[in-house]
């Protein structure tokens, strides 16, 4: 398990105009300031994320693909 907290998911610059913004998805999915989460990789390159509560309970999994991860900017806690 691999537990971090969500810095910031920067816009890309330049705006690669993603349709839909690849950001503002990732945000709108919960990953915001302050957010817990915990990174488990599996096969494929695939990940899934857990969002922790403020208790340390699972609210919900996400599965992101390499590259949507490396959007987010995490701090190891």
């Amino acid at each position: 398990m691999s537990f971090y907290e969500v810095l910031d998911v920067p816009q890309n610059n330049p705006c690669e105009k993603c349709n839909p913004c690849m950001r503002m998805r990732l945000m709108e999915m919960g990953f915001v300031l302050g957010q817990v989460i915990d990174v488990q990789e599996k096969m494929r390159g695939m990940y899934i994320v857990d969002m922790l509560s403020d208790n340390g309970n699972i609210v919900q999994s996400i599965a992101l693909r390499k590259e949507e991860l490396g959007r987010i900017c995490l701090k190891e806690l």
